[in-house]
């Protein structure tokens, strides 16, 4: 072996050593580290995971657990405090759900779900049930929808798909429902209400609900119980076979208010209600037609009154015991109507028989879908006490004075029959004989109207055997069948109101003219009717009697004798014998003169005093000598169409063309129309000048063209009002003229163009030249929502336009009032008006604002002026003693208006102005206040001395700086100052101080 060679195991690593021996428990005690800090770790995250839905609970997350249910919410969502488990139930508390207004419209005290996250998560299919308890559910009612409405939108539209069952408790629920117009509330209490329904489609579900009135200790609690199946919802439609049964009794109407409210915002129905509607759908659809339904109803009210002062003005239709039963049935074609009755305190309708539904094909073909047709056979009748009916309706239809009708009655029967295999229908609507007793006289009115309309299905057509109306005013007659006929009728609207006028009370209101129609239709070669039809008025006139305040002029009610001066007395028997006689002679001479000129301006002043009085004349709301109207019109069923082939109205001074079509007419109907106006404003303007004054004259033949198309009714959207025109209905229309005259001042030819979009009706900006100034108009007329409204935009509407007599006494003189009645005036001016919104509904609570800058003026001013002259001579009058007399030195002096701004309002039917500043010969005027639409006065005139006038007559030196403030009442014809104003007037500026203006010559300085 050589040196230094190792045996084989006997190196120095093979050897132990105390290194190696101390290192094999380290390892092992680094191993139980990492497996101490492994199975803690294990622990914590089990600990995490059982406690993650306690955790959950307590975070912000638990606000969002409500959507797991309510798929498709998106509004707000609070939870007061959450408690879930993994095997336990979920248990929530203070839940509340927002609006989009904002406020909370559902508050639950506790929800409680059966299941724990477990089963949420994995177990998806097991069954579900939810209870809630004392929740509180807030109903905002308007008229085209509500808050819950609005925040389920989005639920109602979320698809909705289940594999579970599912049940729903609710435990001592509330409702309260408030209409937001009216401020009419229902409270409900103890509702409950359970749902179930199961996974098997052929498995059914039920609905039960059971609420109890508020306040309303007689009312039977209200009980819905709804029972369907899902088995059809695989053929497209929502519900299998279901049944419905709705009880309840004694329930007040006044529970249902807020929803009568919907209809109309002042509905209102008093009484109760006691009631059984029991409905079945079974079997299965038949060829796309509805389900087989058999119903049956009863309901019965007690004490019914209906209130509507809308329709019914201040009448409260008492009804009192009502009872409406019947019992229906039907299937895929046909209806049958086994018992029908409604008996009311005036009058009645029954009926039974069976008819036609679901019907469809060409005129040509209309036989029944599939299998034979169900031809109709029924009969209903009713009768209308018209006696009744006007004592519980005095207002709506107002009788003559002293008036009572005891007699009449309206009758109806309808009847179709199926005799020989020959299908007829009989129609009759008659009037009994009308009388009234008035006084000790008694009227009769022996043929007020009969209908007969007979018809008859022959060889697939209907034939129109009779149609005649038949009363001493109207006359109706038509024959013919589904290919070719003719209708004809007339009235006379003189005779009408006559004969109208005997039993109720027509004296404020006249209609004049005669009015004939007759239609004529033929069908096409593929069946479809040609309609034509052509319409006369003649002489048609429609007058309103109306009352009103006037002011005239004494001399324009009785002549005011104006005695002629006298040129000189009498001359004494001789001549003169000395200058005394002579001196007297001239003395008296000049007195008789002035004497006689006293006396004739009195007179002259009597005669232009005015007075009011009340004044009743009739107000021509429209005349027409003759309006023809022509149209011819085509309907083809299978496309759903009607064509307007033809459509024209002439009339004296206007004369319509259109054509265009109506489409989707039994669902939605869009119309596109379109055509041509052309107008004679001469001939409009004179016949018109009644209703808009006489302030404008327009001359001109032009014509314009026209346009709509759209859908004629709007959908309903549950965030929005219902819109009066809907918002997809576009259109254009215009006018123009050549020349017109504009309160006394011609203008320049001019044109408007008006355009329909998005239920905003716009007025396309223009200008007018008018006499060296601008008219510039615009505006909007908003339909998209009611009321009706009218938005005036801000900015310039008249600039630079000149002075006129007529523009002062058609509107300027509510903003100044002093140019009432002027006679004379020169200037100029302009009007900027501030943004305003009117609405139409309510145009006397309307707002207006603007400006009026006044570039200079000079006036000849009216009443209102005369009123302060005369007031400062009374004035003067009471301290000195004197008789009044006028100490500005003029009868009629020239006002200056230098420029200026005033600032206008019109607010509850009254003008409120700013100051006015207007200088009289150093004396300073200004008014303030306002001026109503019935041109009452309630105003303030300033009277103050310039300076340079103080500083020129030393005397008025106690006025400076100080206003004679004199309030101005009456009207603007007939201005009034109170006679204790006066006193109060004269004692601030005392009596010395006054006496000495006048004993040192002010009426001298004014001369």
């Amino acid at each position: 072996m050589r040196t230094g060679e190792q045996k084989p195991g006997n190196s120095d690593s093979d050897k132990p050593t105390g290194e190696g021996i101390t290192g094999q428990p380290a390892v092992r005690r680094q191993g139980r580290r990492w497996r101490r800090i492994l199975i803690g770790g294990l622990l914590a995250m089990g600990l995490f995971i059982a406690l993650a839905p306690q955790i959950l609970s307590q975070t912000v997350l638990r606000h969002e657990l409500p959507r797991l249910r309510l798929r498709g919410f998106v509004q707000p969502i609070r939870v007061g405090r959450a408690s879930l488990t993994w095997g336990g139930p979920i248990e929530l508390w203070d839940v509340e759900l927002d609006a989009p207004d904002g406020e909370p419209f559902v508050k639950i005290k506790k929800i409680t779900e059966n299941r724990g996250v477990w089963a949420i998560l994995f177990r998806r299919n097991e069954p579900v049930h939810i209870r809630l308890e004392q929740p509180v559910v807030t109903v905002l009612l308007r008229s085209a929808g509500s808050n819950v409405e609005d925040a389920l939108a989005p639920v109602l539209a979320h698809p909705q798909q289940s594999q579970r069952k599912r049940s729903f408790e609710v435990v001592d629920g509330a409702l309260n429902a408030i209409d937001t117009s009216t401020g009419r509330t229902a409270k409900w209490r103890a509702i409950g209400l359970e749902v179930a329904t199961d996974r098997p489609r052929s498995a059914p579900h039920r609905a039960q609900l059971a609420a109890t009135l508020v306040d309303a200790p007689q009312a039977e609690p209200l009980a819905v119980d709804f029972t369907w199946s899902s088995a059809a919802q695989a053929a497209g439609t929502p519900l299998g076979p279901w049944e419905a049964r709705i009880k309840t009794g004694n329930l007040p109407l006044a529970a249902l208010s807020p929803l009568f409210s919907r209809a109309a915002s002042d509905l209102d129905v008093s009484g109760t209600v006691s009631g059984d509607l029991q409905l079945t759908s079974r079997g299965e659809k038949i060829s796309g037609a509805a389900r087989p339904l058999d119903g049956k109803w009863q309901l019965t009210t007690k004490d019914l009154m209906i209130v509507c002062p809308s329709l019914l003005h201040d009448d409260r239709l008492a009804l009192g015991d009502t009872r409406f039963q019947g019992k229906v049935s039907s299937d895929a074609a046909s209806c049958r109507v086994d018992r029908f009755e409604l008996i009311a305190g005036i009058g009645r309708v029954d009926g039974q028989g069976t008819f036609a539904i679901g019907r469809s094909g060409t005129p040509r073909d209309r036989a029944a879908d599939e299998g034979r047709p169900h031809e109709p056979n029924f009969e209903v009748r009713g009768e209308l006490d018209l006696v009744r009916l006007a004592r519980l309706l005095p207002h709506t239809l107002p009788m003559r004075e002293g008036a009572a009708l005891t007699e009449g009655k309206v009758s109806l029967a309808v009847a179709s029959q199926v005799q020989e295999g020959r299908t007829g229908w009989k129609c009759r609507v008659d009037t009994t004989r009308l009388v009234a007793q008035i006084g000790q006289e008694t009227v009769a009115w022996d043929q007020p109207l009969n209908l007969r309309i007979d018809l008859h299905r022959e060889q697939d057509r209907v034939q129109i055997d009779a149609l005649e109306c038949r009363s001493d005013v109207v006359e109706l007659s038509g024959r013919g069948n589904s290919d070719r006929g003719q209708i004809e009728g007339h009235c006379d609207l003189d005779r009408l109101v006559e004969r109208l006028g005997k039993f109720f009370d027509t004296d404020a209101h006249e209609i004049h003219g005669r009015v004939r129609i007759a239609v004529n239709w033929q069908g096409d070669s593929a069946g479809w009717p040609v309609v034509a039809v052509q319409g006369d008025v003649e002489n048609l006139l429609i007058r309103k009697l109306t009352t009103k305040t006037v002011e005239r002029r004494r001399g324009e009610v009785e002549p005011i004798a104006i005695e002629t001066p006298a040129i000189a007395p009498p001359a004494p028997a001789g001549s003169p014998r000395d200058r005394n006689e002579r001196l007297a002679q001239r003395r008296a001479e000049r007195e008789t003169k002035i004497a006689a000129l006293r006396r004739e301006k009195d007179a002259r002043r009597l005669s232009q005093e005015t007075e009011s009085s009340r004044v009743t004349e009739w107000k021509t709301i429209w005349s027409e000598p003759r309006l023809k109207l022509l149209g011819k019109g085509r309907f083809i069923g299978d496309k759903k169409l009607i064509e307007v082939l033809q459509l024209e109205a002439i009339s004296d001074g206007m004369h319509l063309t259109a054509s265009g079509q109506l489409t989707e007419v039994w669902e939605r109907p869009e119309i596109d129309l379109h055509g041509e106006i052309e107008c004679n404003w001469q001939r409009l303007s004179e016949r018109l000048k009644k209703s808009w004054g006489p302030y404008l004259e327009i001359v001109g033949n032009e014509s314009r063209r026209f346009s709509i198309r759209g859908p004629l009714t709007a959908k309903r959207a549950p965030a929005t009002a219902v819109p009066i025109v809907p918002p997809q209905m576009q259109g254009e229309a215009g006018a123009a003229w050549q020349s017109s005259a504009l309160f006394g001042l011609q203008t320049g030819p001019g044109e408007v163009r008006l355009a329909l979009a998005q239920g905003i009706v716009t007025l396309a900006p223009f200008e007018l030249e008018i006499s060296s100034g601008k008219l510039k108009l615009a505006g909007q007329l908003l339909l998209n929502e009611g009321p009706a409204r009218v938005i005036v935009p801000a900015g310039r509407v008249i600039e630079n336009m000149e002075l006129t007599r007529e523009v002062c006494n058609a509107w300027l003189k509510f903003i100044a009032p002093v140019l009432s009645e002027a006679t004379r005036i020169e200037g100029r001016f302009s009007l900027d008006l501030d943004a305003t919104q009117i609405r139409l509904d309510d145009p006397a609570a309307r707002a207006l604002s603007g400006r009026m800058t006044i570039a200079s003026g000079e006036v000849f001013p009216g009443p209102v002026f005369a009123e302060i002259s005369d007031m400062i001579g009374q004035i003067v009058s009471l301290i000195d003693g004197n008789p009044a007399r006028d100490l500005l030195g003029l009868e009629k002096p020239l006002i200056r208006i230098e420029q200026q701004t005033v600032e206008f309002k019109l607010e509850h039917q009254r003008v409120y102005h700013s100051p006015l500043e207007m200088h009289l010969r150093n004396v300073v005027i200004r008014t303030k206040g306002s001026v109503g639409i019935d041109q009452t006065l309630d105003i303030v005139a300033e009277i103050s001395f310039s300076d340079e006038l103080i500083s020129q007559a030393k005397f008025l030196g106690p006025l400076k700086g100080r206003i004679l403030e004199i309030p101005i009442q009456g009207t603007l014809r007939k201005p009034k100052i109170d006679a204790s104003v006066i006193r109060r007037l004269a004692a601030q500026f005392g009596q010395n101080a006054v006496e000495g203006i006048i004993n040192k010559g002010l009426r001298k300085l004014f001369e």
